[in-house]
């Protein structure tokens, strides 16, 4: 029963400090509006694990360059410019399946980023992943919908 425990609270420190890990080094925040790194598990087979803050001054115009380190904390790869295209019917869609854990308006908020020019995007093949950098809307993100 400890063991679970320690676990727990280990996690639910982990997924305050995951958005921190991301974006450390990387880009300059004023907030965290959301961080999850861990979904709940026990049973739970797909679910999210998100980073999302508010932009701090100053604002490159380009996203930051890709960097080594694990996999659950890279932030874009192959940055493409907004508008992004449409999802097919057999991709995934994080942004949709994550954003009931979010403010009301977030999720509206990262999808109409997507969907009008101006700011930069990279995504997996099949949609597990997006990650957003838009520096007029002061806002960046890694949200992953998966296993």
């Amino acid at each position: 029963m400890f063991i679970l425990l320690a676990l727990f609270l280990w996690r639910l420190q982990d997924n305050r400090a995951y958005a921190h890990r991301v974006f450390e080094g990387r880009l300059a925040y004023s907030e965290v509006l959301a961080s999850r790194r861990w979904h709940a598990g026990f049973g739970v087979d797909w679910d999210c694990s998100y980073a999302i803050v508010t932009l701090a001054d100053p604002l490159p115009e380009a996203p930051p360059a890709p960097r080594d380190g694990p996999w659950y904390l890279s932030f874009g790869t192959d940055w493409k410019l907004t508008p992004a295209p449409e999802l097919g019917d057999t991709t995934r869609d994080a942004i949709d399946s994550c954003s009931g854990y979010w403010r009301d308006d977030l999720g509206a908020e990262l999808q109409a980023i997507l969907d009008r020019p101006g700011a930069w995007y990279d995504r997996d093949a099949v949609g597990e992943t997006v990650v957003i950098y838009a520096p007029a809307d002061g806002l960046a993100a890694r949200i992953r919908y998966g296993d």
